[in-house]
């Protein structure tokens, strides 16, 4: 299969290969799922592949724009701000964007913001705030859509039809919201609103401010609205009370944050998006999104990147939702990068390669730029490539130095992101001592900047870290923890793929009855159709069953286990499956062949039995 083109030195930094995405460079956990966003992502990427071309660091493009500093710069290339007018048309001039490429793009994002002022109050409806474009290729979420509106056909009462749905990053909030707004659009004549409530920013936005743009579109003139929240709340009520309404309520942080916008009409329908289930809702539908089931996300991946591929490389293509979680942003993200090179196979083990080759080549550009900011992400990049091929002191070694960069810049989520990658790579190489304060702090600041997803992922593994240093107990509160922190926030396969790790826990203090319980947790994955959850739940059935002396049913769970690796081209852990079950045919009954799980916390982070990829964050590198 021939390699890819080369990457130019402008794209190096910002296409390091097919993981490169934002679940494994750890801004998934920061990064919402709006649409506006998305949009903001795109510009930012070009504008940093622009400058990059040019040849100027941020300094020297900060220079150029006539700023004091390059600090804001940071911020429009990484998708937190949009770039103003005037800095647009500074950058056109200074990168010679003839063909109009970066105005097209940051017009797409602006006229998405650009609500329409009404001069006098008026009976009649304003136009609408739009919402965000639908997804033309929108897919696997059929039922979903189906209880949703089948819910909004047979609504009583005189309150409002309030729907909240929830889920972790990437799972499809905002694209199933946005998709049900489109659809449901026509029943709605007299308002249609949407309001990004940035509530995975930092600081998300103010109630008053989101009142003051549901009651502009709402066709209140501005001089009319009030300055109290209170105020403000009362007339969006008001206004909206005998209108048909349906209002948008993008990535909400908290129930605080939605309750003073929620109108009071029985005409009218609320439905939110949020990481949080906001269960404090009082008479709120909660839809709890997880991933997509395997048919649906392949056939996802296979729209964007050409089914050609996909029945080239079935297994592969199979591979690739997996470790993307069956997440549909996480796979439109892979299969885009895999989209621009159609050579390129499919197979990870040389996608892993590739990146490392890019990661190395990406990193001494940064350095040759002296962009700070790109070479955090370079060697986060390149550990994460060198820590899948094993190479994991190389590993180590770019954990290190990104986070003494990460340090030295103050932002605290790069902190936390290099704190857990290193703390990961340090237990695989049996320094597991070490990793514990590095992981202990990751858990510190993604619970500070209320990173759940992460803090749960690193809690994880600090109770892998406690494992190996034979601090069982401690171990089991860790994952039990966990599992607490993953079931709040409706993360259903997080949850099942923790509750393996308690079971292997569990049978590291003896209990092995109790590990063959949360081991069930096989029925999370069973409801997703996810195989490879599946095989690593029946794995550890085989081994409390072989704990407690039912040889027969261990190696009934071990065989299904590897067949079941097999189907995901997992080889080693077939392999691994397979030689339990030639040892318990050895043995025959003999208790002596119980297949102790001591010390399985380092071994299982170099074979992946106690390493769940993907859906829990923890897939990062």
């Amino acid at each position: 299969m021939p390699r890819p083109a080369p990457a130019s030195s402008g794209q190096l930094v910002s296409a390091f290969s097919v993981f490169v995405w934002l679940r494994f460079s750890g801004s998934l956990s920061s990064v919402g799922e709006s649409h506006e966003r998305e949009r903001l992502e795109v510009f930012g990427a070009t504008l940093r592949r622009r400058r990059l071309e040019a040849g100027l660091s941020l300094r020297a493009l900060a220079r150029q724009l006539g700023l004091s500093g390059h600090s804001g710069l940071v911020d429009y290339e990484s998708g937190r701000r949009l770039l103003p007018a005037d800095l647009l048309s500074a950058c056109e001039e200074v990168f010679g964007d003839t063909a109009g490429e970066l105005r097209r793009l940051w017009q797409a994002v602006h006229v998405r913001r650009a609500q329409s002022v009404t001069p006098e109050h008026s009976a009649p409806p304003a136009r609408a705030v739009p919402f965000p474009a639908d997804l033309a290729d929108f897919a696997g979420r059929d039922w979903e859509l189906a209880e949703l509106e089948s819910l909004l056909d047979h609504r009583s009462g005189q309150a409002p039809s309030l729907i909240v749905i929830s889920g972790p990053p990437g799972a499809g909030k905002t694209s199933i919201a946005v998709h049900l707004a489109h659809r449901l659009a026509g029943r709605y004549p007299d308002a249609l609103l949407y309001v990004d409530l940035r509530g995975t920013a930092r600081p998300p936005l103010d109630p008053v401010a989101a009142l003051g743009r549901l009651l502009h579109g709402s066709g209140v003139r501005a001089a009319a609205i009030p300055a109290e929240r209170d105020d403000r709340s009362a007339l969006l009520r008001a206004e909206l009370y005998s209108r048909r309404a349906l209002l948008l309520l993008d990535d909400a942080a908290d129930e605080d944050q939605v309750r003073p916008l929620l109108p009071a009409g029985a005409r009218n329908t609320v439905v939110i998006t949020s990481r949080s289930p906001l269960a404090g809702l009082e008479s709120a539908h909660h839809l709890s999104l997880t991933g997509l089931r395997s048919p649906a996300a392949v056939e996802l991946f296979a729209a964007i990147v050409g089914a050609a591929r996909v029945l080239a490389e079935p297994a592969a293509a199979a591979e690739i939702v997996r470790h993307c979680g069956l997440l549909p942003l996480a796979i439109r993200i892979a299969a885009a990068r895999l989209a621009q090179w159609p050579a390129a196979s499919l197979d990870l083990r040389y996608q892993w390669e590739s990146m490392r080759e890019l990661g190395e080549h990406g990193l001494t550009l940064a350095r040759e730029l002296g962009d700070t900011q790109q070479e955090i992400f370079a060697l986060n990049c390149l550990g994460l490539a060198l820590r899948e091929l094993g190479r994991f002191a190389e590993a180590a070694g770019c954990s290190e130095r990104a986070l003494t960069l990460a340090m030295a810049n103050g932002d605290e989520m790069e902190q936390a992101t290099s704190h857990y990658r290193l703390g990961a790579t340090l237990i695989a190489l049996d320094r597991a001592a070490e990793a514990v304060p590095h992981l202990e702090t990751a858990i510190h600041l993604n619970g500070k900047h209320h990173q759940h997803w992460d803090e749960a992922s690193s809690i994880n593994r600090l109770a892998l870290a406690l494992r190996a240093l034979g601090r069982y107990p401690e171990a089991v509160a860790g994952h039990e923890q966990a599992i607490a922190i993953f079931e709040s926030i409706g993360a259903v396969r997080s949850t099942g793929l923790a509750r393996t790790r308690l079971g292997f826990a569990l049978s590291d203090t003896g209990r092995h009855t109790d590990a063959a319980g949360h081991h069930l947790a096989l029925a999370h994955f069973r409801d997703g159709h996810d195989e490879w959850g599946q095989a690593l739940a029946r794995y550890g059935l085989g081994i409390t069953a072989t704990a407690l002396g039912k040889p027969t049913e261990a190696a009934e769970h071990l065989r299904l286990s590897a067949l079941l690796f097999k189907n995901q081209n997992d080889p080693l852990r077939q392999a691994r499956a397979i030689e339990l079950v030639a040892t318990l045919h050895d043995a025959g009954s003999d208790r002596d062949a119980q297949t102790p799980n001591r010390g399985g916390a380092r071994e299982g982070e170099r074979d992946g039995f106690d390493r769940p990829d993907g859906t829990d964050g923890e897939f990062r590198g």
